[in-house]
């Protein structure tokens, strides 16, 4: 196989939503981010129209980071700190598969444990282009945190789903 080291580096810029209601108003720029530098042995098949990737890290570091302390616990950094760094493992798992000429889904897996908390997250969207200009995009994000307090829900899942539609120009 071929080792390869990486970094992924995650930043929630905005809050993605409109709240009614300014007094739950809990969005604050980079509020939470998460960064992983993952040693890794990266395995690929590309076959025509269908490409996956499995990465496996024996070795990976984790970094939370919020700019806000009172923000910080609700992204599971603990005793009042800033940051918090994980040393543990981690796998990832990617496919794209254009199953139709203008239909293509794209999924990832991730999962990070540090041995004493785990962080899985599953993405999948299907990507439809009507023509050369425009697009549009259906994505669901399932996230599972157990470092984080519970939700409402008494559960460490986090939902996020979006629909997006797309202009696409090319200048020359």
């Amino acid at each position: 196989g071929v080792f390869s080291i990486g970094a992924n580096k995650k930043v929630r810029f905005s809050q993605g939503r409109l709240q009614f209601n300014p007094a739950k108003y809990e969005f604050r720029f980079a509020k939470n981010q998460y960064e992983v530098i993952p040693v890794e042995n990266n395995k690929k098949v590309a076959p025509k129209k269908f490409e996956t990737s499995v990465m496996l890290a024996p070795l990976s570091y984790n970094l939370k980071f919020s700019l806000d302390k009172d923000l910080a616990a609700k992204a599971g950094i603990k005793d009042g700190k800033l940051y918090e760094n994980q040393v543990g493992s981690s796998l990832e798992g990617t496919f794209k598969w254009e199953f139709y000429p203008n239909l293509t889904w794209t999924s990832r897996v991730f999962y990070f444990t540090d041995y004493k908390s785990v962080l899985a997250d599953v993405e999948t969207g299907l990507n439809f282009v009507f023509n050369r200009f425009f697009s549009t995009k259906i994505y669901l994000h399932a996230r599972f945190d157990d470092s984080v307090p519970r939700n409402k829900h008494n559960n460490h899942l986090q939902f996020k789903e979006m629909l997006s539609f797309g202009f696409n120009y090319k200048f020359k």
